[in-house]
């Protein structure tokens, strides 16, 4: 008998294992554990693990939830482009080049004086 990824074997002593560490028994028809003796114990009951529920909430952008300001150089009709920082030497004439990032307009937040917030993981 094979377990599944949210099923464990719960054993007399309280004991339980899932499908990695379970072992099954074709002769007894069980599954079977080792106590600290090197004595097996053997038991049937599967127990299904209780799903996650996942967070039915939706991120809103908010004063609260975007703490950091940005100052965008461009923006098209998804994004706002930030200047990243830049990198390249400028040596014999030639210019650094600048990274820009990406931040999306859905999860920023613009106030009433049209300055605009990111969250902190963005």
């Amino acid at each position: 008998m094979n377990l599944t990824k949210n099923q464990y074997v719960l054993f007399k002593n309280g004991r339980k294992e899932g499908y990695l560490e379970a072992r099954w028994s074709d002769k007894h028809q069980a599954f079977f554990t080792f106590m600290d003796d090197d004595e097996k114990i053997w038991s049937t009951t599967v127990i299904d693990k209780p799903k996650r529920k996942k967070s039915e909430r939706k991120f809103e952008p908010s004063e609260k939830t975007c703490p950091i300001r940005i100052y965008p150089c461009g923006q098209n009709d998804k994004c706002y482009i930030v200047e990243d920082g830049v990198y390249g030497r400028s040596k014999g004439g030639y210019p650094s080049r600048v990274a820009y990032k990406y931040i999306a307009k859905s999860i920023c937040y613009a106030n009433e004086q049209g300055e605009i917030f990111k969250p902190i993981w963005a």
